[in-house]
């Protein structure tokens, strides 16, 4: 199940301009502001810096 919706994650990333598909260890979609924050932050920092 997991490898069908990593495909299918990654399919829907590639389908719109700059689209990309971040995997992350040790996060689960639902708590991702929390157990992740650095990689939301970085996450923004990559959008705005492609936005200038």
């Amino acid at each position: 199940m997991n490898a069908a919706k990593t495909t299918l994650y990654a399919h829907l990333a590639a389908s719109v301009p700059l689209g990309e598909h971040r995997i992350l260890e040790n996060a689960g979609h639902g708590w991702l502001h929390e157990e992740r924050q650095d990689a939301v932050i970085q996450a923004i920092n990559d959008i705005l810096r492609k936005a200038r």
